[in-house]
């Protein structure tokens, strides 16, 4: 009896079983032809008015810049701008700490007194030597009228002597008498060799050799032979005038030197600008190597940016460009200013120089700007999306004729704006596939929506 009941329950629940399959089993559905058909968006090509430029982005930079170096190290006692102010060429910045110089000032010129004093006295000295050496040069000529004449004396003398001697022989005259005579002879002729001796003494220095040894050329006035024995026979005096006139002006230079330095203790600004950075603080100590500030002009600024090989094949100096600042939504112009002669291996790109006016301040150090640079005017050509490109070959789309996609080859230009003028393969009212999927094949039947 039990078995039974168990019997019947399992046969229930079997049934039950069976009943939940059956429910669960989905009926199988007609295939309906047109879903295995894939579903694409098309696209005509149609012309727009396109601009030949080239588009990119580039960089805010200065001109030039001035970097404001104090020429030696001293204390900071004031500082009278900040970063982002502006200056004008002239303008006190900074003022360095100059109570040494004023002490180094007051030693130089109470030196400046003593050189004077010594150069005072060497001159005098000087103009003694050379009114001796012209005394001299008379006492030389006076010696020479003397031993002229003692010559003389010494002849005439002679000439008596020899008379008396032919008195005596004649008996004349006594031996006493001729003796003197003799005597008066020798005397004359001792007197002559002492200013012989005299004289050549005397013209030690004032000889013609002396002139030839010391390198001068032998003069032929008379008043040049006296000038030329003044010079070398003051030498010594003029080297010690000269020398003391040197320290003189060496001194005066020193003060000189000490008033630019006092005056470079006032730091001002070498240009017109912007103070684009300041390097140190009051109480700090300048270095002759260290800027104080950093000013840089702000009425003209440069876009920096970087074009391949091919764009830089269609610019040139003075070209006008486009330049879009976000910063005030407005758009400027300016003119290539540099173009590098170099060529970066890595990116095969050179550096281009913007010139900007800038004296709206429209523009920072720093700021990004994009750039456009028309190339020719603008002209109608047929124009399509990105999204229409070949995922598999970017110079490749899909041609709708008549349901079915033929994939051509096409020539583009450059992007703009996610657009790509065609050069050359489609002409106006084309069809064709925009996001063509991974799937599609040339070939293949569509349904264009």
């Amino acid at each position: 009896m039990v078995s039974g009941q168990m019997m019947k329950q399992e046969l229930l629940l079997f049934c039950c079983l069976l009943i939940t399959f059956s429910c669960n089993k989905k009926i199988p559905e007609e295939s309906n032809p047109q879903e295995e058909v894939p579903l694409i968006q098309g696209y005509v090509c149609q012309k727009e008015l396109t601009k030949n430029e080239i588009r990119t982005y580039g960089t805010i930079g200065y001109l030039y810049k001035a970097d404001v170096v104090p020429t030696f190290g001293e204390t900071i006692n004031d500082l009278y701008f900040e970063e982002g102010d502006p200056v004008k060429e002239g303008e006190l910045l900074a003022l360095l700490d100059f109570r040494k110089l004023e002490l180094q000032m007051e030693e130089t010129k109470a030196d400046i007194d003593t050189k004077h004093a010594a150069l005072l006295l060497a001159d005098q000295k000087l103009n003694d030597s050379r009114r001796t050496m012209e005394s001299h040069f008379l006492t030389i000529k006076n010696a020479e009228l003397d031993l002229e004449q003692k010559r003389e004396d010494l002849h005439r003398i002679h000439s008596i002597l020899e008379n008396k001697k032919l008195l005596f022989e004649a008996g004349g005259i006594t031996e006493e008498e001729l003796l003197s005579v003799e005597l008066n002879s020798r005397e004359k002729e001792t007197a002559l060799k002492q200013s012989e001796y005299s004289l050549k003494m005397k013209k030690i220095g004032f000889r013609e050799e002396d002139l030839l040894q010391e390198g001068f050329k032998l003069p032929e006035d008379q008043d040049e032979w006296i000038n030329l024995f003044i010079e070398l026979n003051t030498r010594v005096q003029t080297a010690e005038a000269q020398l003391a006139r040197s320290e003189w002006e060496a001194a005066l230079t020193r003060i000189k030197t000490l008033e630019l330095y006092m005056d470079e203790c006032r730091i001002r600004a070498p240009i017109d600008g912007i103070i684009a950075k300041k390097y140190m603080n009051i109480g700090e100590k300048a270095q002759e190597d260290q800027p104080l500030y950093m000013i840089y002009p702000i009425d003209r600024v440069l876009a920096i940016l970087q074009l391949s090989e091919k764009e830089l094949l269609n610019i040139k100096i003075g070209q006008e460009v486009r330049i879009l600042s976000d910063r005030d939504g407005f758009e400027h112009w300016g003119h290539i200013h540099r173009i590098s002669p170099w060529i970066q291996k890595e990116s095969r790109s050179s550096e281009v120089r913007v010139m900007i006016d800038n004296r709206e301040a429209a523009f920072k150090i720093g700021q990004f700007v994009r750039v456009q640079i028309q190339l020719s005017q603008p002209e109608e050509q047929i124009v399509i999306p990105d999204e229409a490109l070949s995922r598999g070959d970017a110079s490749s789309v899909f041609v709708i004729r008549r349901n079915i996609v033929f994939l051509k080859k096409i020539i583009l230009g450059e992007e703009a704006d996610g657009k790509y003028p065609v050069l050359d393969g489609l002409a106006e009212g084309d069809h064709i596939v925009m996001s063509p999927p991974e799937s599609l094949m040339n070939g293949m039947e569509v349904r264009v929506r």
